[in-house]
């Protein structure tokens, strides 16, 4: 599946990951901020939207009768 997303739509939708979400609920700050810092040192424009790629895996299978 390919996205093209600025920077702020990926932090967006690394906040979404369930183990993200617990480990802020855990420990009480946001393991994405830390990589926010690093991202913007090497993303430039943050506005700007860059090209990303990921997979995207599906299982299908057929119900019996």
């Amino acid at each position: 599946m390919k996205v093209e997303w600025n920077l702020k739509q990926l932090l967006e939708y690394y906040r979404t990951w369930s183990a993200v979400k617990r480990y802020l609920a855990e420990l009480g700050n946001d393991p994405v901020e830390k990589l926010e810092i690093k991202l913007k040192t090497i993303w430039n424009e943050p506005d700007k939207t860059k090209l990303g790629q990921m997979p995207l895996f599906l299982k299908a299978s057929r119900k019996s009768a």
